[in-house]
């Protein structure tokens, strides 16, 4: 039987400019199939993304179908559900291979991994969300594997807002109609945590949050600069926090974050 994520990851169409004859929504649909997964639910059947996705039945058994002849989706032993297949590992790697995060970035990324005794990645927004396409990790703060790939949720995490923070008005402006066609209302409820954080940014140089995810921890996330026309990537960390010790631990794994993302900075500038 399919695994069934107890907050189940609902994927909501993406939005559709007005007078947009060049958007195929048969693609969008594909591709909504696809957003369905992730390293909490890594096997879905069609009842399970039918209401993840609101398509009708019949649309999500013919999408299924065609993703797996395509290999972009493979057939589960021993029951009716689907994983993700090996194609959609061809898709990604030319983009992780371009980014040269792994030989740029994993040296620095350990050693602060090693400091804070946490987790730290570095991600990159996929439509409500934001995923890890690199990582770090001596101790997994939050649990569930936070391994490439993770995602957590653009409005209420401290490196979605992290990316919010640093996105050029362009970028953020489409996130924006994104969240707010898929939930109404969602960007002006988040509105003034993230003027608050916006706020904490100019002045920290990061932002932090705790206890979003799990009791007695902080998570902390600035964006990284970036070479004209390319994507906004965001360094994130978090880690174990005791109340009698906060204030001296979050101020270390604050500054050891602003020097990491420093060196990946200019790893990631340098002609």
């Amino acid at each position: 039987m399919a695994t069934k994520d107890p907050a189940r990851r609902v994927v909501k169409p993406v939005t559709r400019e007005q007078g947009d004859r060049q958007f195929a929504s048969t693609l969008e649909r594909g591709l909504r199939v696809l957003q369905c997964f992730s390293v909490d639910s890594p096997e879905l059947g069609n009842a399970e993304i039918t209401l993840r996705t609101g398509l009708p039945k019949a649309t999500v058994s013919r999408l299924t179908h065609t993703l797996v002849k395509l290999g972009y989706l493979e057939r589960s032993q021993g029951n009716a559900g689907f994983g993700l297949g090996m194609g959609v590992l061809s898709l990604g790697y030319p983009l992780l291979a371009s980014l040269q995060l792994r030989r740029l970035a994993a040296g620095p990324m350990k050693d602060l991994a090693d400091l804070i005794d946490g987790a730290v990645a570095i991600n990159v927004r996929a439509h409500l969300s934001v995923v890890a396409i690199e990582s770090a990790i001596v101790r997994d703060v939050l649990g569930g594997n936070p391994s490439v790939g993770r995602t957590l949720p653009l409005l209420s995490s401290a490196t979605g807002m992290g990316w919010m923070i640093g996105a050029s008005p362009d970028e953020r402006q489409r996130a924006v109609r994104e969240l707010e066609h898929a939930e109404p209302g969602s960007w002006a409820r988040s509105k003034p945590g993230y003027d608050a954080l916006k706020k904490q940014f100019t002045q920290l140089g990061y932002i932090k949050l705790s206890n979003t995810r799990r009791i007695n921890t902080t998570a902390m996330a600035l964006p990284l600069r970036r070479r004209p026309g390319s994507g906004l990537m965001v360094l994130s960390c978090v880690l174990d926090i005791n109340e009698q010790e906060k204030e001296v631990l979050e101020q270390r794994a604050g500054n050891a974050l602003l020097a990491t993302a420093q060196i990946i900075n200019a790893k990631l500038l340098k002609p």
